[in-house]
């Protein structure tokens, strides 16, 4: 589907790819990266207030080859689920952006995690599968974006809030510069590049 230019906004779909979407392995890897420092920094409050400081050193090489082979292991897993491309469509708005993905599977493992959590009673599971259908589509207004970087070659502009990445809009090679403007005219506040 082309970019449709409404009075309001633009709107496109986009077949994101997994495999070479330095974004993605970029983003993945900062949350591995997160939970392997929470990890070892909690076990080693709890190894060190119990006397036990070499085991500390053991943990962190432990969890660093699991966190490492998880993220690993997701790159293949990833390609094959999506068959290396996601499906998702871009809405831009006077009042912001709202990205949502066209994968169907996904609204089904969602909900099936949600209801079999429930069934079986485990609230993690049912949490983890609300917590993911709620990403399915995410709105980010204007007003909390602070800064846009673009990234021409990539075809790609981040909007951040004070300290992180809100959401990346993927645009295709005719609709970079439309869509960079669109960003440009509804964020007022400075742009880093």
């Amino acid at each position: 589907m082309d970019t449709r230019e409404a009075p309001d906004g633009l709107a496109w779909e986009y077949g994101l790819p997994v495999l070479s979407n330095l974004f993605l392995w970029y983003d993945l890897a900062k949350v591995f990266l997160i939970v392997y420092l929470v990890i070892v920094a909690l076990m080693a409050t709890v190894f060190l207030a119990s006397g036990d400081a070499e085991s500390v050193v053991k943990l962190a090489k432990i969890f660093a080859l699991v966190c490492g082979g998880l993220f690993v292991a997701s790159m293949p897993i990833a390609v094959l689920w999506y068959a290396n491309r996601v499906h998702v469509r871009y809405e831009l708005s006077p009042k912001g952006v709202q990205y949502r993905t066209h994968e169907r599977k996904d609204r089904v493992a969602n909900r099936a995690l949600f209801v079999l959590g429930l069934l079986s009673g485990k609230p993690a599971a049912a949490g983890a599968g609300l917590l993911a259908a709620s990403r399915e589509s995410e709105v980010t207004r204007w007003r909390d974006v602070a800064r846009v970087r673009e990234h021409e070659s990539l075809g790609v502009v981040t909007l951040m809030n004070g300290w992180r990445v809100v959401q990346r809009l993927h645009c295709r090679r005719e609709n970079y510069q439309q869509v960079v403007c669109y960003v440009r005219d509804h964020v007022t506040r400075p742009r880093g590049h």
